[in-house]
């Protein structure tokens, strides 16, 4: 990410548009954050089928955004 992100000079474009530190960061958080919450999600689903039998699947789905 920082490599790819050195490269196109993405950051810097965006400070000189007058957008700040803050402001590139939480777009990244949140875009991360809920790019994890889906993949998270659908994995828990699958394994919801037929795997999770004996566990609370709140649980597990908890352990798996927390890996992720």
């Amino acid at each position: 990410m920082i490599v790819k992100e050195k490269e196109s000079r993405c950051k810097e474009s965006m400070r000189m548009m007058g957008m700040s530190d803050l402001s590139y960061w939480l777009s990244w958080f949140v875009y991360y954050t809920l790019l994890n919450t889906v993949i998270a999600t659908v994995a828990w689903a699958i394994l919801l089928i037929n795997v999770i039998k004996f566990s609370n699947p709140v649980f597990i789905w908890v352990y798996f955004w927390l890996f992720g």
